[in-house]
């Protein structure tokens, strides 16, 4: 089975986002993690998933107000 590694840059800088972040993200039962790293200026966000699924993921970020961007999909 593969595994997809998605890298994607977000907007998330508060509490509060980061709250709608995690709402939006556990409602994919194919996600098996996700971090965010805060430290980087761009606000990475790593999703570790059993399918490919950037773009439902930009959708329900987007309907939720958050901004997400492709960077890159790796599959191991």
């Amino acid at each position: 089975m593969n595994n997809y590694i998605t890298i994607m840059y977000t907007n998330i800088t508060e509490e509060a986002e980061l709250n709608i972040a995690s709402k939006c993200l556990s409602a994919f039962a194919e996600i098996s993690e996700w971090t965010i790293d805060f430290a980087d200026c761009d606000k990475v966000l790593r999703i570790s998933s059993q399918q490919k699924i950037d773009e439902p993921v930009s959708n329900a970020f987007r309907a939720v107000g958050l901004m997400c961007t492709v960077e890159e999909v790796f599959v191991s």
